[in-house]
């Protein structure tokens, strides 16, 4: 294997200098905030989706990743760059893990194979051998068998979760009664005939649509319909 002006690394080679352990996150791209379809706090956070790590490391426990320290979350979200960075940025949370692991380097390599235009998608490797100056020269000589790695670990999780991701469903910002009951009116069905489909009162009914209404600091019941549906919450 070469490793230089020119590679001749196979993919499974590159795959182990990779290391054993990867997570794949979703997050919110740029644009998505700019045309209102998610807040700056929601860009601020990473969903995990998928993790083969030995021993649960606790910002993957909580299914998302988030550190106001880390420069790199917009670098991530908003490039098609892999890069390369330290684990400083996870050491006041799960640093000792990270050492147990033997983790040095990670590769951040966003993903390319995607239909999504409002989320991001991004292959994180935790290197445990390769020094940093193997990698780098890795990225320069390799970079579309890396990409290709990165790219076919995000199929194998589309292909086993289906093709729809949406914030706003991963992170549980709304109850599914509550999506039921939006889904409902938006259908045509009158607070009445939601509440009797669905075994609810009608003031059940009223309650999940202004809790709703109230986290989408919408003005009424039909602005309310229209911004649940230019979200992708309900169809």
């Amino acid at each position: 294997m070469i490793i230089g002006s020119h590679c001749t690394a196979t993919v499974d080679e590159i795959t182990r200098l990779l290391g054993a352990y990867y997570t794949i996150y979703a997050g919110v791209k740029q644009s998505g905030i700019e045309n209102g379809l998610f807040t700056r706090q929601d860009g601020m956070k990473l969903d995990v989706l998928s993790t083969n790590m030995p021993t649960i490391l606790p910002m993957e426990q909580s299914g998302q990743y988030i550190n106001r320290r880390d420069a790199n979350l917009h670098r991530m979200l908003n490039t098609c760059e892999p890069f390369i960075y330290d684990h400083t940025c996870r050491s006041v949370i799960d640093g000792s893990v990270s050492r147990m692991l033997n983790l040095t380097f990670a590769m951040a390599v966003p993903v390319t194979y995607e239909d999504y235009p409002n989320h991001k998608f991004v292959v994180m490797f935790y290197c445990t051998e390769p020094s940093k100056i193997i990698l780098e020269e890795l990225l320069f000589s390799c970079r579309d068998k890396v990409q290709y790695v990165a790219n076919s670990l995000f199929m194998q999780w589309q292909q086993q979760n289906g093709q729809s991701f949406n914030i706003f469903h991963s992170r549980a910002v709304f109850c599914g009664r509550a999506i039921e009951v939006a889904q409902s009116l938006a259908d045509g069905f009158s607070t009445k005939e939601t509440a009797q489909k669905l075994f609810l009162s009608e003031s059940g009914v009223r309650y999940h649509i202004d809790n709703v209404g109230k986290k989408m600091m919408t003005r009424n019941r039909g602005h309310l319909m229209a911004e649940l549906i230019r979200k992708g919450v309900i169809v």
